[in-house]
């Protein structure tokens, strides 16, 4: 029967059997050129990334879109996928829900993708919910943590995360700041959106249950230049430490407004999410202000790599230049989407047609085959009830040093 329905779909051309998939490129075909071109040129399997390549947080973006190329090279390079190579399609919502939701709907109706891989900002994927399960594709996370993106309430729910969600995030860097710091009066200061009021939730819970409240809780929005007001209410309400949540531009305004009022994260620790490493953070931030700033990662090319990170690693600076893992720019974008898209591919694998959203879900949520990947061995990552790879025990602490990125002293 597999060998069968896998014949059927060579013979459609690729396309879906319900139609609802378009052919790649939106091309229609005969059932005779598909199979002559699928025995001389086997068409490519297209998959999608929807993120931010413009703008201030371009980084992650173009991070995503390196891990999941270095990925499809590696499938291509093993025969790819049922004698398909995989071919990624690239678009950009700049930061925009709106233009994200169009983009979905572009990469499935007329490209024809498998699968999309999201961006970094959780208000573009938080739209997109809705659109990802009318057209039943799977959608895979690499970096936007906002925890209901994944934790839907959806079922069946279409989407997937193999990166940190803010819950456990939250958890990790309340933990941190006050077991590991010693600090009891942290400030909050979080972006003005469904991200930011994501984190809010969570820090204020673990926080409650330390025993403790946040000293002040501040917001800001996109695009603002001077958090002077926000920092001196802080320093006014006696935080002896501030917990960040901004992406790479506002999180480099907040430095420079610390610098502007004296404040250094040497006499007033600074522990952040990771979306400040998505963009140009120390470099707008100033090097001597960002020095110092813990970063939450989930993986560091730093240090003893196993024989998956060994071999990206020398992908990496092959590929795209670079003497260390210090010129990975957004390493954890790159990690999260290269275990992600090898965790795809064994999806596919395991179903007769890959343009059938739902089999690739049901393979996703009972995935036969480990992946021993950058960040740990996934065995059966995902269930029908758990959508999330990755949890607490997954993550690290990082440290800025001169604009890079490094792993914290021991």
């Amino acid at each position: 029967m597999a060998a069968l329905l896998l014949a059927s779909w060579l013979l459609a051309g690729c396309g879906g059997a319900t139609g609802q998939r378009g052919t790649p490129g939106g091309a229609s075909t005969t059932a005779g050129s598909t199979a002559r071109s699928a025995q001389e040129d086997p068409q490519p399997l297209l998959v999608g990334l929807d993120a931010a390549m413009s703008g201030g947080s371009a980084a992650s973006g173009e991070a995503i879109r390196r891990g999941l190329q270095l990925a499809i090279d590696e499938i291509n390079g093993q025969g790819g996928i049922h004698g398909h190579p995989l071919q990624l399609v690239v678009r950009d919502h700049e930061g925009n829900p709106t233009k994200g939701v169009a983009n979905i709907r572009e990469l499935v109706e007329r490209q024809g993708v498998v699968a999309i891989f999201a961006g970094l900002h959780t208000p573009v994927a938080m739209a997109e919910r809705d659109i990802v399960h009318q057209l039943e594709v799977p959608f895979i996370v690499p970096w936007a943590a906002g925890t209901q993106i994944v934790q839907n309430g959806r079922n069946p729910n279409f989407i997937f995360r193999v990166s940190a969600n803010d819950w456990s995030v939250d958890q990790f860097l309340v933990n941190y700041v006050v077991n590991k710091l010693g600090k009891r009066n942290p400030a909050v200061l979080v972006e003005d959106t469904a991200w930011g009021e994501s984190n809010i939730e969570g820090l204020t819970h673990w926080l409650a249950q330390a025993g403790l409240r946040p000293a002040v809780v501040e917001k800001f929005k996109w695009g603002d230049t001077d958090m002077t007001p926000q920092l001196t209410r802080a320093r006014e309400a006696g935080a002896d430490a501030i917990i960040l949540v901004a992406n790479a531009p506002e999180g480099a305004q907040v430095m420079r407004s610390m610098d502007k009022l004296g404040l250094k994260p040497t006499t007033i620790p600074v522990v952040t999410h990771w979306g400040v490493t998505g963009g140009q953070f120390a470099q707008v931030g100033g090097f001597e202000n960002t020095n110092d700033v813990r970063t939450v990662q989930t993986y560091t090319f730093f240090g003893e790599l196993n024989i998956p990170g060994k071999r990206v690693l020398s992908g990496y600076l092959r590929t795209y230049g670079g003497n260390g893992p210090e010129d990975i720019t957004a390493p954890v974008g790159v990690a999260n989407a290269f275990d992600a898209l090898h965790i795809l591919a064994r999806a596919l694998r395991q179903v007769d047609d890959p343009h059938n959203g739902d089999a690739v879900r049901r393979a996703l949520e009972d995935l036969q085959q480990p992946y021993e990947g950058l960040i740990k061995t996934y065995t059966k990552p995902f269930s029908p009830t758990n959508h999330e790879a990755l949890t607490a025990d997954d993550y690290v602490m990082t440290v800025w040093q001169d604009g890079k990125l490094v792993p914290e002293p021991k």
